[in-house]
């Protein structure tokens, strides 16, 4: 990755992004260049794709993407492939554009080997969340580590109802698998979509305070071991060892130190 240190958010000095979840739905032609362009302006962006079954042989349907201060959702099910060649792509594979994610694995392969993109400079925030535990784990004994999904993490970390509801309502939707691929799509998906990139901005704010230091160089390889966890392996089992696999250790090849001592978590397929 390109980033040297902590994101500086555009008009955003506190790191909490988008005041609300009112979004941006972009479902025509001519909507794409003034929110691309919009976009373009942003070192540091919120990402997040939703679909069913997302990965390789999953099928997209939302590209969520917040700057500090508006909310994009881009229905690829409407715009089709041809959004990334519109901009779209530049901006997912830019290494000087920060991009906040929570677990990108299953996006990553998604994006690769169905659109050709590929993703780059991603900040993870489970990784921040997990070197957060290992913060607090050094006065506090703890075998295994915990690792939260994003839901756990607004929970803990950000405490904001709104979010929390949002994000709750649209997964009781989610029991069938193809509800994002439902058009129109409803009003609580869309939100739902919204608020997760939201509160990408707010969790970061919350868990900053241990990117610095070492721990930035950590979680720059970190992430990129996470963007490349599905999308290098030339085919996929999808069974419950692929979900659930031990990450080996790590290592910076310039430093060769570990990132993480990966052995100590277990890391598993989480809800989003």
């Amino acid at each position: 990755m390109a980033t040297a240190g902590p994101p500086q958010e555009r008009g955003d000095p506190g790191g909490m992004g988008p005041a609300s979840c009112h979004y941006r739905l972009i479902d025509k032609e001519s909507q794409i260049k003034p929110a691309l362009d919009d976009i373009g302006r942003s070192p540091i962006i919120g990402v997040d794709c939703e679909g069913e079954a997302l990965s390789r042989r999953g099928k997209l349907s939302v590209i969520s993407i917040a700057t500090a201060d508006q909310i994009y959702l881009f229905d690829i099910v409407v715009l089709g492939k041809g959004i990334f060649d519109e901009g779209l792509r530049g901006i997912l594979e830019d290494t000087a554009r920060q991009k906040l994610m929570f677990d990108c694995r299953q996006d990553s392969d998604c994006l690769m080997h169905q659109y050709g993109v590929k993703l780059a400079n991603v900040l993870d925030l489970q990784l921040l969340q997990m070197l957060d535990q290992e913060f607090e784990q050094s006065t506090i004994l703890e075998e295994h580590p915990r690792v939260e999904s994003f839901l756990s993490c607004l929970k803990e970390y950000v405490k904001d109802e709104d979010l929390i509801k949002a994000k709750e309502e649209g997964k009781e939707k989610m029991h069938r698998t193809d509800v994002w691929l439902e058009r129109p799509l409803s009003g609580v998906m869309l939100k739902y979509a919204a608020c997760d990139v939201m509160g990408f901005f707010k969790l970061y704010g919350e868990l900053k305070h241990v990117y610095s230091g070492h721990n930035v160089q950590r979680l720059r390889v970190a992430s990129d071991v996470y963007l490349d966890f599905f999308r290098s392996r030339p085919s996929r089992l999808y069974d419950e060892y692929e979900a659930n696999a031990f990450f080996a250790n790590v290592r910076d090849p310039r430093q060769g130190e570990p990132p993480f001592s990966f052995s100590s978590y277990r890391v598993r397929r989480l809800p989003s």
